[in-house]
């Protein structure tokens, strides 16, 4: 549901929602064993290593680009 509100947004938004969009794609941009490491890097100082709420969040953030 997120993904088609953000492909929304993207294509009929103005500047601001554009660049905010756009840095969703980031995921796609930058290789998935980076972006899996800072997700692991910032999970662990704040406790959230194994959480199923943040293994959600960081799959979405993965899988958000894709969708767009």
């Amino acid at each position: 549901m997120l993904g088609f509100f953000a492909a929304y947004a993207f294509v009929r938004g103005d500047l601001l929602r554009r660049s905010c969009c756009s840095f969703m794609l980031l995921p796609i941009i930058i290789p998935h064993v980076i972006t899996a490491i800072a997700m692991y890097f910032l999970s662990g100082p704040l406790k959230l290593v194994g959480n199923v709420f943040w293994i959600g969040l960081c799959h979405a953030t993965v899988a958000l680009p894709i969708v767009l």
